[in-house]
């Protein structure tokens, strides 16, 4: 989980992550409660814009400063990359195995 996240940080945002990460969570979506599964699925919103030129620069311009899921195939993988004080990283595996990343 921690290279997914790794290399979904410096293609959507051009930066290497190289420190441990403060927190690394993953849980099976059926052993979550409903207050975990909304924490889960709201993003939070950027507090600063990407480097310019970065693809997650262009998409913040794109969707109006609106942070979503990339889905890379439905219902089997799909993530999410924001930076709000810190670098979050969100994966989904088929819609079972949820995964942060901070």
């Amino acid at each position: 989980m921690l290279k997914l996240a790794k290399g979904h940080v410096a293609y959507e945002y051009s930066e290497i992550m190289v420190d441990k990460p403060t927190s690394l969570i993953f849980k099976a979506v059926d052993k979550s409660s409903l207050n975990e599964l909304i924490r889960f699925e709201t993003l939070p919103q950027n507090s600063f814009l990407p480097e310019i030129g970065s693809r997650a620069f262009l998409k913040n311009i794109e969707m109006d400063n609106k942070n979503i899921w990339e889905i890379v195939q439905p219902n089997r993988y799909r993530y999410s990359v924001t930076y709000s004080g810190a670098m979050v990283v969100r994966i989904m595996l088929s819609e079972y195995l949820a995964c942060e990343v901070i």
